[in-house]
């Protein structure tokens, strides 16, 4: 895989765009579009601070073998200040692969934060999602779904536990919450402590 490509790849897994890039490195957005283009290479200078904004580093990009872009790091070995920010991390196992940090921002107004797994790259089988905070699903999971408060989406093949309230269209699996439930149908059994409005269980 060639650099320009490479750079593209990682870009995305960041949900950057080519002007952010451009931005953070001082150059112009056509000069990216060249490099992901295979139209030219950048400099050698702009390796180590496209790497660092990436999140990869320059054995990812140079390595002609080395094509996934994931942060090698264990969370609990990830060295963070203690600047009160945010920090929202994604991970496949222990390998974080993004990460977004929310600054001065009140509770309402936190941006939804997508998945940063394209269609085609997600494991085969049950993607089970675990979050630690609220879980706005658009469309449906084929796994399972554990998160820290609500959970809304359209579907779950799976089950769900959540530490507040669920509210789906239809769920395989049993639901466990902290809060209420409404949904469609539920296959399995439901373990609530507030209401539970459902058309079929």
């Amino acid at each position: 895989m060639r650099i320009g490509e490479k750079i593209r790849e990682a870009r995305k897994v960041q949900n950057l765009s080519q002007d952010d890039l451009a931005e953070e490195i001082g150059i112009s957005v056509q000069a990216v579009s060249k490099w992901e283009c295979g139209q030219s290479c950048p400099d050698i200078m702009y390796l180590p601070r496209i790497a660092d904004y990436l999140g990869v580093s320059l054995d990812d990009l140079l390595r002609e073998e080395t094509s996934e872009f994931v942060r090698s790091q264990r969370l609990e070995k990830i060295d963070l200040p203690d600047d009160g920010k945010v920090r929202i991390f994604q991970c496949i196992g222990n390998r974080v692969i993004t990460q977004n940090e929310l600054e001065g921002k009140s509770k309402k107004d936190v941006p939804v934060i997508h998945l940063a797994i394209e269609a085609d790259q997600m494991p085969e089988g049950n993607f089970c999602i675990e979050i630690w905070g609220s879980a706005q699903i658009e469309g449906s999971i084929q796994g399972d779904v554990s998160a820290g408060t609500s959970v809304t989406c359209e579907g779950v093949q799976g089950d769900i536990n959540a530490g507040y309230s669920v509210t789906c269209a239809n769920v395989a699996g049993d639901i466990n919450a902290r809060g209420s439930v409404t949904c469609a149908s539920v296959a399995g059994d439901i373990n609530a402590f507030g209401a539970v409005t459902c058309a079929g269980v």
